[in-house]
């Protein structure tokens, strides 16, 4: 029998993930520093839970671990978890080091450290997690560590309980042993992939689950790969009834921080101003991205889901995305627009939980249903509607009073375009010199208004562009504002090669790519003659080449490369080559990607189609001299 959810959320900013607040943000480490770890093998790692019937709980975490590498010393030096100190409690219970030599080194609390949780933009207030750490001396390789915790949670979440436990992607595991016992009524479900061995048992009104994950081997990353949580198994455990549960609560905590002060429905009628609709709309998420300060403070399960009220998040001019969520959602509320706000997990990650579970998400953003339109607040560099590959395609959950789940619109070349013009002349000297322009349209603009926006300068932009190629460059390059979502994004610059081609009786070239965006090194990124073991994510898309090369006086081309067309399942390629009347190459070109997500059994196409397109960009061109 399960238990009703506890609606008011929003007192004190309660705790909702029970256990994952102390082992989710600890055990699993960011996407990056995951999927690079090296040098350790978790030998082996047991946890024993007792939750009781109202969702509070205690238990032990024990971790064996061996240093096989120098690699992995740094990392094993300091073993630490988190947690909040208002509901939770967590004691360093033992550790000890025992050498390659079987020499043991027992560690004492003096080696026990506890400091605030760090959090990006050094906002305070925004979370009261602590982090404990033991640091473990005398590491060398073949050391072996063992750490072990006692934790509780000693208020009850207004989410009840739920786990979810997945192995490092890139080390390897001996045995994982998951211990849980809890009250028959406590209404717990589990969800676990095949790798796991399930034990279930019953006594005096009391049951035990024992799940055990053995020999779990280490994987090497692949390129452009998909969040690491798709590709190792995972077992889970909630007593969450439904996701529309997770999405009514989340409306609770939310609906009280929205409200429109006199201050906010003067600010959004000025930002409005004559505009009406979805226009108005618009205007004020370009108002919200360019002017409150993004603090990234992701929302963990154990972290309270509630904004800082309107007011705040305007006088303070930042916030964290639910922050963002609540002065958005009070501007468009003043000129009578609904919205509502949506949970998402915002990573590579695109395969949910099996169970509904708040551990699912980690970002808030905004749904507009008038208009089936989403938009992140967070980003200042993607219009209303237009959301990032990591944002495509995902399952959400929206807060409304009996929540809904959807999911966002997967990507679509539609609308999102790159358009590039260049202009190359080879001189008698072997050098190509050059200009080229670029125009983005749609979600792709993005992705180069942030590229454009953290360089230190241009200057280096088009530096390591025209590096990539091999006859080297320099160049200037002009932009419009990235940051000035009203103004379509433009580039154009001048340039010229470094490495001269041979100029003699006969010409043999590949024309440079120059300043371009989307060149062979790019595309390259996503190219692999490995069989891969998972889904790969690129960006669905349009490119169109545009290419003129004029050649030194007394040179004409000889055979032109046939024209090309190739179309598959993962998109279009096309190419086409004529002299102009006055002996120009005319070179156009168009990529089309089809979609955002490609799984491994799809990959083979999306390789063919992209080594179409660079094998044609590459392809050489030859002139003579006129005798």
């Amino acid at each position: 029998m399960s238990r009703a959810v506890a609606v008011p959320i929003g007192v004190a900013g309660a705790a909702v993930g029970g256990i994952a607040g102390i082992l989710v943000s600890s055990e699993n480490p960011t996407e990056d520093v995951e999927l690079s770890a090296s040098g350790r093998r978790i030998d082996e790692r047991m946890l024993q839970v007792r939750v009781h019937r109202d969702a509070t709980f205690e238990g032990r975490l024990r971790t064996t671990t061996t240093i096989t590498d120098a690699s992995g010393i740094e990392d094993a030096e300091v073993a630490s978890l988190t947690y909040d100190p208002r509901v939770q409690q967590l004691e360093f219970v033992s550790a000890r080091v025992v050498g390659p030599d079987g020499a043991t080194h027992e560690v004492g609390t003096d080696k026990v450290f506890e400091r605030p949780t760090t959090t990006a933009g050094g906002a305070t207030g925004f979370v009261s997690s602590t982090t404990k750490s033991v640091l473990l001396p005398h590491l060398e390789v073949g050391s072996k560590t063992e750490v072990e915790w006692r934790f509780a949670q000693t208020t009850p979440s207004p989410l009840g309980f739920s786990y979810v436990w997945r192995p490092h992607y890139a080390l390897p595991l001996g045995e994982s042993r998951i211990e849980l016992t809890y009250d028959a009524d406590a209404g717990l479900e589990f969800a676990a992939d095949d790798r796991f061995d399930i034990e279930e048992s019953s006594q005096d009104g009391e049951r035990t689950l024992i799940a055990t994950l053995r020999g779990y081997e280490a994987q090497a990353p692949e390129r452009r790969m998909i969040g690491s949580a798709d590709a190792v198994p995972r077992f889970e455990v909630s007593n969450v009834e439904s996701w529309e549960e997770i999405g009514a609560a989340f409306h609770a905590a939310v609906a009280g921080s929205s409200e429109v002060t006199p201050e906010i429905d003067a600010l959004a009628a000025e930002i409005v101003g004559e505009r009406e609709g979805l226009d108005a709309a618009r205007a004020i998420h370009r108002w919200v991205c360019a002017n409150i300060n993004y603090v990234v403070l992701y929302m963990n399960a154990f972290d309270g889901w509630v904004p800082h009220p309107a007011g705040d998040v305007l006088e303070n001019r930042y916030g964290d995305c639910k922050d963002k969520y609540a002065l958005l959602a009070a501007l468009l509320t003043a000129r009578g627009i609904a919205v509502e706000p949506v949970l998402v997990n915002f990573d590579r990650s695109f395969r949910p939980c099996s169970l509904p579970t708040p551990i699912q998400f980690n970002h808030c953003m905004a749904f507009l249903p008038e208009y089936g339109v989403y938009c992140n607040p967070t980003d200042r560099f993607r219009d209303l509607g237009e959301l990032e590959v990591l944002l495509s395609g995902k399952f959400v959950v929206h807060g409304s009073l009996t929540g809904r789940v959807a999911w966002t619109p997967a990507g679509s070349p539609v609308g999102n375009r790159y358009r590039s013009k260049l202009r190359a002349k080879l001189g008698a000297d072997g050098i190509f010199r050059g200009h080229g322009e670029m125009d983005f349209e749609g979600r792709i603009a993005g992705e180069f208004r942030r590229t454009l926006a953290e360089s230190a300068s241009t200057v280096r932009a088009v530096d390591s562009l025209l590096r990539s190629g091999p006859l080297g460059g320099v160049g200037e390059l002009e932009t419009t504002d990235p940051h000035d979502l009203d103004t379509p994004l433009h580039c154009a610059g001048e340039w010229r090669s470094e490495v001269p081609i041979a100029i003699g009786d006969a010409l043999n070239f590949v024309v440079p790519a120059g300043i371009e965006f989307v060149n062979p090194v790019q595309i390259r990124e996503f190219l692999s003659t490995q069989e891969r073991r998972h889904a790969l994510l690129t960006m669905a898309t349009e490119v169109h080449w545009h290419v003129e090369v004029s050649l030194p006086e007394d040179y004409s081309y000889e055979d032109l490369p046939p024209n090309a067309t190739h179309t598959n399942g993962a998109g279009h390629f096309e190419s086409s080559y004529e002299l102009t009347a006055d002996g120009e190459l005319l070179v156009r070109r168009l990529l089309r990607v089809d979609h955002d997500y490609f799984s491994a059994t799809d990959y083979p196409e999306l390789r063919t189609l992209l080594l179409a397109a660079v094998t044609d960009i590459e392809t050489r061109l030859s002139a003579s001299r006129s005798r």
